[in-house]
């Protein structure tokens, strides 16, 4: 996926609107009160409650947030969390045109990340493939980004999985991330490792396999496949 900058969101600069769903993903909107979240997405977009209220309705009713109500010793508290359609538009790069020679130096850098993450007893899921599909399938020199395809499965099953993931987002909590919900914990091991396949430098656009219909509808090729040792 792709943003333009000059695009609008609920009547909002689109960036700015990500930025929101991008504090979701890092676990910072939450309060005890509704209240206090508009407040908090206000601040954030540096606008009236009025329009942040806005902003939020729009993106719960779009489905790119949900609105938790938690209960903690008692005390209940509101929490936004991402959805699958917001963490893939929170992911979502609103980057100038690639050439194809970057393309190819992003393409590989991926791929070595892959390798990595399979590689590495630090991660509890593996990249089973990754595929390219999009502008980079054409002859063009000039693309609007690198779309990748990657599909992910855990490297242990059953209780093992169970016991690992617990040891693990202990050790993320000790190391000071926060989970607002029991899901943020079991879905943890997963975004760690695409936050980790997403390169900082601009132009790659990732894409969950099993859960983007874009994909599923699209031609596409395997550049990396898994192979066990």
């Amino acid at each position: 996926m792709r943003l333009d900058p000059k695009d609008k969101l609920f009547g909002q600069p689109i960036l700015e609107v990500r930025a929101v769903v991008k504090a979701a993903m890092k676990r910072l909107l939450w309060g005890d009160t509704k209240s206090e979240l508009e407040m908090k997405i206000a601040k954030r977009l540096k606008k009236s409650r009025a329009i942040a209220c806005k902003v939020m309705e729009g993106l719960i009713d779009e489905n790119y947030l949900i609105l938790e109500k938690k209960t903690d010793d008692n005390e209940i508290y509101y929490n936004l969390a991402e959805t699958e359609k917001g963490f893939g538009f929170g992911m979502a790069s609103a980057n100038p045109p690639i050439s194809r020679q970057k393309a190819d130096l992003l393409l590989a850098e991926i791929i070595e990340k892959a390798k990595r993450v399979n590689g590495s007893k630090e991660y509890l899921y593996r990249v089973e493939t990754l595929k390219v599909f999009g502008s980079y399938l054409t002859d063009k020199e000039i693309l609007g980004d690198l779309d990748v395809a990657v599909k992910v499965s855990p490297k242990l099953e059953g209780e093992a999985f169970v016991e690992a993931n617990f040891k693990h987002v202990a050790a993320a909590k000790k190391n000071g991330r926060a989970f607002q919900s029991f899901f943020q914990e079991i879905e943890w091991p997963y975004k760690e490792v695409i936050q980790m396949l997403k390169t900082r430098k601009k132009g790659l656009s990732l894409h969950d396999e099993d859960s983007d219909e874009v994909v599923r509808l699209t031609e596409t090729r395997t550049v990396y496949t898994f192979k066990p040792s």
